[in-house]
């Protein structure tokens, strides 16, 4: 998006990417109130500020679309979509090549976002 984007074209791919994201925050808001009843550490919100908050969110990322659409938001979609198919084998239910802890480990520690020591890590 950044090589061939103009500066408004990627306001617009952030903006639909981040208040889907938002949808989905107050929507798990709404699932764990339910899932989770007997908890006390659980956030407590009158339930109508969740559903709000989510109608609210769903009307900035269709409006776009319905109003004037773009490819950016088609691009936005692809790329929400694709790092769900790469999210879900590798992490959710753990189905990794045995080569590829490798490379997560040198990722991890060339974007700094793992500890220093790479044994630290794989021990916890």
């Amino acid at each position: 998006m950044t090589l061939q984007g103009t500066i408004p074209s990627l306001i617009n791919f952030l903006s639909f990417t981040q208040w889907a994201f938002y949808s989905a925050c107050a929507l798990s808001c709404l699932v764990l109130r339910f899932k989770i009843k007997d908890d006390p550490k659980r956030l407590k919100v009158p339930i109508i500020i969740p559903i709000f908050f989510m109608l609210w969110c769903l009307f900035l990322v269709v409006a776009p679309i319905v109003e004037n659409p773009q490819i950016e938001l088609l691009y936005a979609a692809i790329f929400v979509v694709g790092g769900l198919v790469v999210y879900f084998p590798l992490v959710h239910f753990n189905l990794k090549p045995k080569w590829f802890e490798k490379v997560e480990i040198y990722l991890q520690l060339l974007m700094e976002v793992a500890p220093s020591r790479p044994s630290t890590y794989l021990d916890s």
